[in-house]
């Protein structure tokens, strides 16, 4: 049988190039079938971790046979709720059967099914509270776009409180795991301020796409300055390794200042295809991309 992997719509920086076969084999009568996957261009290096069976069953014939996908990092977890039938094939009998599977598309319709508990404390009366929020298995090439607050609900004192996340352009229904604070000076009044940016689970081998820059304001002084983050280009399950320094400028003194983010394991496998585009280098790809620190 063949499975015809999804193409995702309007990811303009995410351009699949070719198709590559595996090969499958039905459990019942033991014959190999091909499963054509996406190969992704500009992504060479991004090696899938494993592999992961799938069971699905023939209607017709009532048997059981395997289809092997690709496992990356803890995609087993995520789920899409938007579903999408293709035609498949049963080897032992020959009949068409039908296999629900995602649907990514455009993602402004993506909606995560499976739900994960992460504790958070409620204001009012500081109590930990569970709040059941998407774990999230892929986030790809998404542009962060702006802050969103969602009301939520301390079980302990009954009270609402407002929990902050990311929304996501195009992806409204978006949630994120959990949060990490920062903690940044601010170069006009030297007071230090928290930046709240979002701490993604298990993100190993992480490629990012571009840089984006967020506009942030020094609480005790007021001015705004500009930092330099990454824009996602597929964030799989990936695991930070360690803290890197980045330079970034303050607007209104013009001095630079120091942030501390994550440093990427296997940084070496990032591709900055433009060293004009980029105004920070993760100090580990200065040798192997021959980077002259100039900033």
């Amino acid at each position: 049988m063949r499975l015809y992997a999804l193409y995702e719509e309007g990811v303009s920086d995410y351009m699949y190039s070719m198709w590559e076969e595996y090969q499958i084999t039905c459990i019942p009568c033991g014959k190999s079938i091909s499963l054509h996957v996406f190969h992704v261009e500009r992504v060479s290096d991004y090696m899938y971790s494993m592999w992961e069976e799938y069971q699905i069953t023939c209607i017709p014939c009532g048997k059981s046979i395997r289809l092997h996908v690709f496992h990356v990092g803890r995609v087993s977890d995520y789920m899409y709720s938007m579903w999408e039938e293709y035609q498949i094939t049963c080897i032992p009998c020959g009949k068409s059967i039908r296999l629900h599977v995602f649907h990514v598309g455009r993602v402004s319709d993506y909606m995560y099914s499976m739900w994960k508990e992460y504790p958070i404390t409620c204001i009012p009366c500081g109590k930990s509270i569970r709040l059941h929020v998407f774990h999230v298995g892929r986030v790809s090439y998404y542009m962060y776009s702006m802050w969103e607050e969602y009301q939520i609900t301390c079980i302990p004192c009954g009270k609402s409180i407002r929990l902050h996340v990311f929304h996501v352009e195009r992806v409204s229904d978006y949630m994120y795991s959990m949060w990490k604070e920062y903690q940044i000076t601010c170069i006009p009044c030297g007071k230090s301020i928290r930046l709240h940016v979002f701490h993604v689970e298990r993100v190993s081998d992480y490629m990012y796409s571009m840089w984006k820059e967020y506009q942030i304001t020094c609480i005790p002084c007021g001015k705004s300055i500009r930092l330099h983050v990454f824009h996602v280009g597929s964030v799989s399950d990936y695991m930070y390794s360690m803290w890197e320094e980045y330079q970034i400028i303050c607007i209104p003194c013009g001095k630079s200042i120091r942030l501390y983010v994550f440093h990427v394991e296997r940084v070496s496998d990032y591709i900055h295809y433009s060293r004009k585009e980029y105004q920070i280098i993760p100090k580990s790809m200065w040798k192997e991309y021959n980077i002259i620190y100039n900033i």
